[in-house]
């Protein structure tokens, strides 16, 4: 006990959070972990080869996980080929994706001037290779 009881002479102030602030810290959190995710809405058409039938099966698109599974080939015209961030032609990229460590899903990002013939030589190879999934994406053409 204080001599003088100073201390019940002297109001206390309500501590109080608002809810705005609360409600900003879990928007900002929300967001971050949007961002954050390791799985994307991947439009295009998504090809499973690891199906028991002699002719490979078509998925619905879905969300493909952009992990450390996923290998990334993009294909610009009949003549470039880019794989895993080098460019390659047709021997050298057998070459690579044979001794690719990922052999999970293989997103080939295809431009309008591939032709089909290059495309299903593509997915020979990726298939011959051991890849169990590929997912083809195209941008859609500019109006």
């Amino acid at each position: 006990m204080t001599p003088v009881n100073v201390f019940s002479k002297i109001k206390k102030e309500k501590i109080s959070i608002g809810v705005v602030a609360i409600l900003d810290v879990l928007l900002i959190a929300f967001l971050i972990s949007l961002s954050m995710s390791k799985f994307v809405l991947a439009p295009g058409l998504s090809i499973d080869l690891n199906s028991n039938s002699e002719l490979p099966t078509m998925a619905q698109p879905e969300y493909v996980n952009t992990s450390s599974d996923l290998t990334v080939l993009t294909a610009k015209g009949n003549s470039m080929i880019i794989f895993e961030g080098s460019i390659c032609d047709r021997s050298s990229l057998v070459k690579k994706m044979q001794s690719s460590k990922h052999k999970g899903t293989i997103l080939i990002k295809a431009d309008k001037s591939l032709s089909i013939q290059e495309l299903l030589d593509i997915v020979q190879i990726a298939k011959l290779s051991g890849f169990q999934k590929i997912h083809i994406a195209a941008k859609p053409e500019d109006k």
